[in-house]
């Protein structure tokens, strides 16, 4: 399953829909700590084929995140992993 299709499945199917407070998107954010930052699915704003929107709850503007930076969504209670990158592996001579 294509990650947009992951997350549009939280925002429109009702059985997934009901769940959506419990999981959290993992993605690549440079010069944060680890150089990751945590969301809530909560706070996606908007889903495209290519990227998302979500507001940080002490801001009113919407933050732009192409599906390449996603590392992980997960369930915040379970750490049930439904999405997870997969990192190419490289041939360091």
């Amino acid at each position: 399953m294509k990650i947009h299709e992951i997350l549009n499945k939280f925002r429109w199917d009702e059985n997934f829909k009901s769940k959506i407070d419990d999981y959290i998107l993992i993605y690549i954010h440079r010069g944060a700590i680890n150089d990751e930052k945590v969301i809530k699915l909560t706070q996606i704003t908007k889903v495209n084929k290519d990227s998302f929107y979500y507001k940080e709850t002490e801001y009113d503007e919407e933050t732009y995140i192409p599906y390449h930076r996603i590392k992980m969504i997960k369930s915040n209670k379970t750490n049930e992993i439904i999405y997870e990158k997969r990192e190419k592996l490289r041939n360091i001579k």
